[in-house]
């Protein structure tokens, strides 16, 4: 937590955001517990179809701003991180350096992702500089706490 502090911007010009992955199900018929008088017999059905909608949120732990990327037909990959990174920069242009706290996921460390931040940087002087959090520690990343 030392190195979040030590990077707590001072100006408008930086922001930070914790950025991750959440993959809710929906459409499944859960067990669930009640009373039968004895010999009585209760079916329990489960099953219904399995559905996913995939999030890949932000959050900004110092106004608590939270942006995300909703798809429920596509998984998430280096394309949905560039358009949420984005719309970072969509909703905050004023802002020239943008620190990102994130896990370790495959599509975080995409050349695909590293080439768009390159040419953000060249293009618009933009700096998105991501920061990889250790591994299995989702205590340190704050948006597990939303």
């Amino acid at each position: 937590m030392r190195r979040y502090r030590r990077q707590k911007p001072k100006d408008k010009s930086t922001r930070r955001y914790f950025l991750d992955g959440a993959y809710p199900v929906w459409g499944v018929e859960l067990v669930h517990c009640r009373w039968l008088l004895r010999g009585q017999r209760f079916h329990v059905g489960v099953g219904g179809g399995r559905k996913r909608l995939n999030i890949l949120g932000a959050i900004c732990p110092e106004d608590h701003e939270y942006l995300d990327i909703r798809v429920s037909k596509e998984n998430l990959n280096a394309k949905k991180v560039i358009r949420l990174l984005r719309k970072m920069y969509r909703v905050h242009p004023e802002v020239k350096r943008f620190i990102i706290y994130l896990n370790n996921a495959h599509y975080h460390h995409a050349v695909l992702v590293k080439a768009w931040i390159a040419r953000m940087k060249k293009k618009h002087g933009v700096v998105f500089q991501l920061e990889f959090l250790p591994a299995y520690s989702p205590n340190l990343n704050r948006i597990e706490r939303l």
